[in-house]
C-alpha cells in the first residue's frame, strides 16, 4: 500500500511537470535533451546543462528548483569545490516521455560521458526539439 502511495505521488508530480513544460520551452528542451541520452543520467550539472541548452545559468537553477519542488529529485548547491547539480529520484528518460507527450527521440547528442578529451558531437536539444517537434 505504501508503494501505491509513492507511485501515485510520483505520477502526480510527473503530470505537474508536464503542465510546467507546456509553459516553459526550456523545460521541454531539457527533457528533449535528456531523451536523447543512451542512459538516464543520475545527476546533471547546472553549467553543463546551461551550455548544452543555450540557456542562462539562472534559468537552469530555476528549472532545477522547480524539479526539486515537484520531488522528482534534489537540487544541490555547489559547495566545497562541488558544482551545483540536480540528482534524479526518478528515471528522467521515462519522465521525458510524459513531459514531451511523445516517445523520446534517441540521438547521439548529449553531455560528455567522461572527461577523456573525446570530442562532443554537434547539435543541441533546442535543434532536436525544432527538428523532431516533440512538443
Amino acid at each position: 500500500m505504501a508503494d501505491d502511495k509513492a507511485t501515485d505521488a510520483e505520477t502526480t508530480n510527473v503530470r505537474a511537470l508536464a503542465r510546467l513544460a507546456k509553459k516553459d520551452p526550456a523545460i521541454r528542451s531539457l527533457f528533449a535533451h535528456i531523451a536523447a541520452q543512451s542512459e538516464a543520467p543520475k545527476e546533471i550539472e547546472v553549467d553543463e546543462t546551461a551550455s548544452a541548452l543555450g540557456l542562462g545559468r539562472a534559468h537552469v537553477v530555476q528549472i532545477f528548483r522547480q524539479l526539486d519542488q515537484l520531488k522528482l529529485g534534489r537540487f544541490l548547491v555547489g559547495r566545497r569545490g562541488r558544482v551545483s547539480r540536480f540528482q534524479w529520484w526518478i528515471d528522467p528518460i521515462d519522465a521525458s516521455t510524459n513531459t514531451l507527450g511523445a516517445r523520446p527521440v534517441r540521438s547521439p547528442i548529449g553531455w560528455p560521458e567522461s572527461d577523456d578529451g573525446a570530442e562532443e558531437e554537434e547539435g543541441s536539444a533546442a535543434q532536436n526539439l525544432a527538428t523532431y517537434g516533440a512538443v
